[in-house]
């Protein structure tokens, strides 16, 4: 049985059915059901090559085999009715993850963009590329390298890319700019016309937006709109897969629109929210109440040059005086390395807080999760909470108090690396870790909340 019953989501048929070109893309946002069509259309590439080896490229050797192999194993299944054991073995070894097609004599191997340095001495009649955005820079050079046949080859050994667009990557390079013209699909939104297919010599993609995909519904992308539409550019890119810079630019969207004049402690506005960040010599609080708008307002920062933990307890007392607020709610979170052991190498730094502090603040609990959020995503949170959201109307949750200059000053200047994949942290740093109590606490009150699992959709 060779033959796909699966109905393809709209337009995928202008890369499905393409022969001759060697690099294809599906650009798609968030849930647009890219790792579902990869894994198709390696499939059928190899009904058309038997006993040709195959490449399943993910980021890294974990989503090679989740949802990289797993998902090539359901597709198996459920669109061509196949039984593992019987017509196909799955191999999900970390070392080795393959896939054989046991009548065919063919290998689907799933391989890792970050190891693409042993990538040597292999030939492929096709590969599937998955998130190329997140990949190092050379690893989808390297994989054209190997799309080596012998001279007289009667068919062009194609490579399909799938994933949302990340800014300005190697992924944005290869597959945008003046060289590519208008082809193929197009569709008319809101009065406005979106052109989805477009070719250039060699190459040709299908941009695809997470709405023409009729598994996700429509709060999936209310969604999507909730979390994103602060931002004009994230909508091009997460919703309608179009690239556009991302992350080449200050990580923070921070402006006066978030600064207020200085404040006074409030013990009616609640409990304080106060964020530490760990770091050896650089040591940094901040403390947040909410106003009676329910935005987070940063109203007390710790002074430079702390070093220690002991030291920012200390500068919390002074700034915070018992007499004012032991019962006074006081809420501990941030850092989630400070449950490891403290900068000196003896207690874990909440340790400390907790019994430094709590010998003076008898209402004060600690919070702190097991592991940090990812940068990114976080970064995500804290603008979505500095920016009103033209799509929703929700207003700004979050601002800061000229109290505060530290930490006023390290939002507009904390920026990211060059491959934009995360904060830039030179060496003696010292602007950085005050936006960092930020993006901890955001995190934990306005989390960045997430799509759910949705049957044939990865993103």
């Amino acid at each position: 049985m060779n033959e796909s019953k699966h109905q393809l989501l709209p337009h995928q048929e202008y890369l499905l059915n393409d022969q001759t070109t060697q690099l294809l893309a599906k650009v798609g946002g968030v849930g647009a059901g890219k790792t579902f069509f990869l894994s198709l259309w390696l499939i059928l590439k190899a009904f058309k090559y038997p006993g040709e080896n195959l490449w399943y490229c993910s980021d890294s050797y974990k989503l090679a085999l989740n949802p990289g192999l797993e998902t090539v194993v359901t597709v198996l299944k459920q669109v061509f009715g196949y039984t593992e054991n019987v017509h196909f073995t799955a191999n999900r070894s970390a070392g080795a993850p393959k896939i054989k097609l046991k009548a065919l004599n063919t290998n689907i191997y799933f391989q890792s963009a970050r190891a693409f340095r042993d990538w040597k001495g292999v030939s492929l009649a096709a590969a599937v590329g998955d998130e190329p955005g997140h990949w190092p820079d050379g690893a989808a050079r390297e994989l054209l390298e190997r799309m080596r046949g012998s001279t007289g080859d009667a068919f062009v050994r194609q490579i399909l890319y799938g994933g949302t667009p990340q800014g300005l990557t190697p992924y944005m390079k290869m597959f945008s700019g003046q060289e590519f013209k208008a082809d193929g699909p197009a569709i008319e939104l809101g009065g406005k016309q979106y052109q989805l297919g477009r070719v250039a010599p060699n190459k040709k993609v299908l941009h695809f937006p997470t709405f023409l995909n009729p598994h996700v519904g429509q709060n999936y992308v209310t969604q999507i709109l909730e979390n994103y539409g602060h931002d004009k550019a994230l909508i091009r890119s997460h919703l309608f897969g179009e690239f556009c810079p991302l992350f080449e630019k200050n990580c923070f969207e921070f402006g006066d629109k978030n600064i207020v004049d200085s404040v006074t402690h409030n013990l009616e506005r609640g409990p304080l929210k106060v964020s530490f960040d760990f770091n050896v010599g650089q040591m940094a609080w901040s403390a947040s109440q909410h106003t009676k708008e329910d935005k987070l307002l940063v109203i007390r920062e710790a002074e430079q040059g702390i070093v220690n933990t002991d030291a920012a307890c200390q500068d919390f007392i002074e700034k915070f005086p018992p007499f004012q607020f032991k019962h006074h709610p006081t809420e501990i979170n941030g850092d989630a390395t400070g449950r490891s052991g403290d900068t000196r190498g003896e207690y874990t730094d909440y340790d400390i807080i907790s019994h430094e502090l709590g010998k003076y603040y008898s209402n004060m609990t600690v919070n702190v999760p097991h592991v940090n959020p990812g940068v990114r995503v976080s970064i995500l949170a804290t603008n979505r909470a500095l920016t009103p959201n033209k799509i929703t109307k929700k207003p700004i949750q979050l601002l800061v108090s000229k109290d505060c200059p530290f930490t006023i000053d390290s939002m507009y200047n904390t920026v990211y690396t060059d491959d934009g994949a995360k904060i830039a942290k030179p060496a003696g740093d010292t602007v950085t870790h005050r936006s960092d109590t930020i993006r901890y606490k955001v995190w934990q009150l306005f989390p960045f909340e997430g799509m759910g699992s949705i049957k044939g959709v990865s993103w």
